[in-house]
């Protein structure tokens, strides 16, 4: 599901790929190759939530990313395993 924001932008929750998986945000570095802004991070099994993680934030492939970006953007990340 997508919350639209306007007509090229969304909000969006996307499993963390595996590829992902054992990486912190800075490494990841989903702005600088994907344009798109974590704003914050759930974790699937507990179903705690952090908002605003800081660049060390390690990412689990049990956890859901909820991301803004550009749809464009957004459907590259999504297409990432």
């Amino acid at each position: 599901d997508a919350l639209v924001i306007d007509a090229d932008h969304s909000l969006v929750e996307i499993a963390v790929p595996t590829a992902f998986a054992g990486q912190s945000l800075r490494q990841v570095d989903l702005r600088r190759r994907f344009g798109c802004l974590v704003l914050g991070v759930k974790d699937h099994l507990t179903g705690n939530f952090t908002l605003n993680p800081d660049g060390e934030y390690k990412l689990t492939d049990d956890q859901i990313l909820l991301v803004i970006g550009r749809k464009t953007d957004l459907n590259r990340l999504g297409d990432i395993r």
